[in-house]
Formats: structure tokens, C-alpha cells, sequence
């Protein structure tokens, strides 16, 4: 209730954002963050990743990098950096495909399926070499009360909060005690990609970061597979 009170005369995104965001990243991190990353460094993100996973379009999963880093190591490095020099992705590897798996035996109903996005390998590179870095100053700008994807907090804790929560409601205060039951979504289920660019640029994220993660969403093009085959690509926004 504080909180929506508080909100009271603002009027736009960007006054939200300039008013509730602080200038937290600092230029020896925003340094770190826009490096161009190098052969080591994408040659320890290519054998940390799991060879057994999904291959994408091109047919070629995790294992086939790893088996044959001494041929195609060197042109892998040079697609990988054209983010990092150039600002850009190379057509097709954004590409990404949505395939749906049975939960149980004698599916009926689209419920019984599993949805997972199979992606190409090599731009998993990309996602874990910023995903990577960003990790070591995720921590400190998102706020302790929130324990999702941040190393070293476990989203169960909030369970464990809100049974706590719950248990107290029975103690009686002052006033009485009122419980707000709100309906909650996944944050990277519904993201405005305008708001999030804004986020980073109020937290003082440089630029060039920036503009690789608008690169990487407008990018992003989907297909869907039913019964084998794959529709149409489309665009994400």
C-alpha cells in the first residue's frame, strides 16, 4: 500500500524510472561489461556448456563444438564477436525454435505438453558470456527483498516468508490485519523491451551494453513445430 501510494503523481514510465532507480553501476564494472571477448574466453564458455543439450537449426549441438575446437574454434570466436565489434548478429542465429514435448503417455489435451525453445549453439555463446558478466553485478543492484535468478538467494524463501506472513495474520494488532492475495506473473513472461532498455540506461549501464541487448531481442525471430514441421518464422516484440 505504500508503495501505490507513493506512486501518486507520476504520470509516465520515465518519470517512474528516473524517480525509483538509482545510478548504481560503476565505470570499473561498465568496463568489465563491454569488453570484447576473446579467444579464451569464449573457448571456457563453449566446454562449460552442456554438450548434451538440444541442438538448434544448424543440426549441431554442443558435443560437435567440443569435438572439433581445433577446426572451427577460430571462426566461431570471429561470429561471436561481431556482437561485441560490431553491434551486430549474424542473419539466422537469433533463430529460435518452439517445440512441444508430452508430459505423460497418451497426450490429449495441449496442457499435457511441455513447451521448451530449442536455440543454436553458438548464440548460447553470446547469452553466457553477458549473462556471465552481468552476474557479477546483478547482486548488487536488485534489491535483497527479491530472490529470483541471483546467485546465492533461492526463490523458495519467499514461500517460506509468505507461510510466515500467513501464520501472523492470527495474531491480533492494532487496527486488524488485512492480507492482499495479488495475481502474480512471471516477470520474463510479460516484459516491455522499451521499459527494460530504460531500466539499464537509469542504472548507468554503458551504451554499447545496451544496445547489444536491443540487438539481441529484435533479432529474435520464432518458429513453432507441429507435427514435425516448422511454420513460418515471425518476429518477437
Amino acid at each position: 500500500m505504500i508503495f501505490l501510494v507513493s506512486l501518486i503523481g507520476i504520470t509516465n514510465m520515465e518519470d517512474f524510472i528516473g524517480t525509483y532507480i538509482p545510478e548504481l553501476v560503476s565505470f570499473e564494472e561498465n568496463m568489465m561489461l563491454i569488453k570484447c571477448s576473446d579467444f579464451l574466453e569464449i573457448k571456457n564458455i563453449v566446454f562449460n556448456l552442456n554438450g548434451n543439450s538440444a541442438p538448434g537449426l544448424g543440426g549441431f549441438g554442443g558435443v560437435f563444438y567440443h569435438s572439433y575446437w581445433e577446426i572451427i574454434g577460430i571462426d566461431v570466436c570471429n561470429v561471436v564477436q561481431l556482437l561485441f565489434k560490431q553491434n551486430w548478429v549474424l542473419h539466422g542465429l537469433n533463430n529460435n525454435v518452439v517445440s512441444l514435448i508430452p508430459k505423460i503417455q497418451g497426450v490429449d489435451s495441449i496442457k499435457d505438453y511441455r513447451s521448451i525453445v530449442v536455440a543454436n549453439f553458438i548464440f548460447k555463446i553470446i547469452s553466457k558470456i553477458l549473462a556471465d558478466r552481468l552476474a557479477l553485478v546483478a547482486a548488487r543492484i536488485i534489491s535483497p527483498n527479491q530472490y529470483g535468478f541471483v546467485q546465492g538467494r533461492q526463490i523458495q524463501y519467499c514461500i517460506g516468508i509468505a507461510f510466515e506472513t500467513i501464520n501472523f495474520l492470527s495474531k491480533k494488532v492494532r487496527g486488524g490485519n488485512v492480507a492482499y492475495k495479488i495475481d502474480i506473473h512471471k516477470a520474463f513472461d510479460t516484459m516491455r523491451w522499451k521499459f527494460l532498455l530504460l531500466v539499464l540506461t537509469r542504472f548507468d549501464f554503458h551504451p554499447s551494453f545496451v544496445c547489444w541487448i536491443s540487438t539481441i531481442l529484435c533479432s529474435a525471430m520464432l518458429s513453432i513445430r507441429i507435427n514435425g514441421n516448422l511454420w513460418v518464422f515471425f518476429s518477437l516484440k
